[in-house]
């Protein structure tokens, strides 16, 4: 089932772009099995997907710093941490990025 959430996103780019970006939906676990998007989208069996850090900390143990922590910093610490408090190169060092 779609997520009301996931359609305003598409939505909004689809209004951004003026609809030369197009999206098609697909149920969980229809093309490939959940935990596997990044290496489906890594390997090009998919242009992209949606996920969420905690999904991916099964396979790196690391991303757990991007996911839900209980306690942890709210919504604008997070930023602040993520713009001035080196997340950004956490994160692109995890993921491989430069």
């Amino acid at each position: 089932m779609e997520s009301i959430g996931i359609l305003k996103v598409l939505n909004r780019i689809n209004t951004f772009s003026e609809n030369k970006i197009k999206f098609r939906i697909y149920e969980p676990n229809s093309i490939v099995p959940n935990f596997e998007l990044w290496e489906a989208v890594s390997q090009n069996q998919l242009q992209s997907a949606i996920t969420m850090p905690g999904i991916l900390s099964m396979k790196i143990p690391a991303n757990t710093f991007f996911a839900d922590i209980p306690f942890g910093p709210n919504f604008i610490e997070f930023n602040v941490w993520m713009e001035y408090g080196g997340g950004r190169e956490l994160k692109n060092k995890i993921y491989g990025k430069k």
